[in-house]
């Protein structure tokens, strides 16, 4: 049962990207009312202001186009866990330190879901403005880079070390 998950977890994650940045059902599909567009979810920080500039620039066709998109970044959240707890579990012993990288990524996971539940509150509400909401927004996105920056930054020390181990064949 693990297997197929994580090979579904994979080949979801991959689907995502896909869908995300090479179909107009995504990111290409905004761009098509506003060129300039960058998700703010993929800023590590971003302001109320910023949020209205981008709601505004896209216009109400774009607004559409992502709230189907930021249904299917739960979607992606999800397979990305499955990837990152495959990841971990590869190169991590079972040790505490593995634990602990289960932990971050979950709350990588946890963070991106609920940026995307705040996020698309605002983006259905829009024009009406939420100060609170977006500002929380923000700040999930934040946890969620950083928990994947911890994350990112144990597997490069990980694979360093385990480099070593096998050069010094212990």
């Amino acid at each position: 049962m693990w297997k197929f998950v994580k090979v579904a977890g994979i080949i979801g994650f991959l689907i995502c990207l896909y869908i995300m940045y090479m179909t107009n059902l995504g990111v290409r599909g905004i761009r098509e009312y506003a060129p300039s567009f960058q998700l703010p979810d993929m800023k590590f920080h971003y302001s109320v202001g910023q949020i209205i500039q981008t709601f505004e620039e896209i216009g109400g066709a774009g607004r559409a186009i992502y709230q189907k998109y930021m249904f299917l970044d739960f979607v992606f959240t999800l397979c990305f866990v499955i990837v990152m707890l495959t990841i971990t579990n590869l190169l991590f012993a079972g040790t505490i330190i593995r634990n602990f990288m289960y932990v971050v990524c979950v709350f990588r996971a946890v963070f991106d879901t609920l940026e995307n539940i705040f996020l698309l509150t605002a983006l259905r509400n829009y024009p009406k403005t939420n100060v609170p909401i977006i500002t929380l927004c923000s700040y999930f996105t934040s946890f969620k880079f950083v928990s994947l920056y911890i994350w990112i930054f144990a597997l490069i020390i990980q694979i360093a070390l385990l480099g070593l181990i096998e050069i010094k064949g212990l």
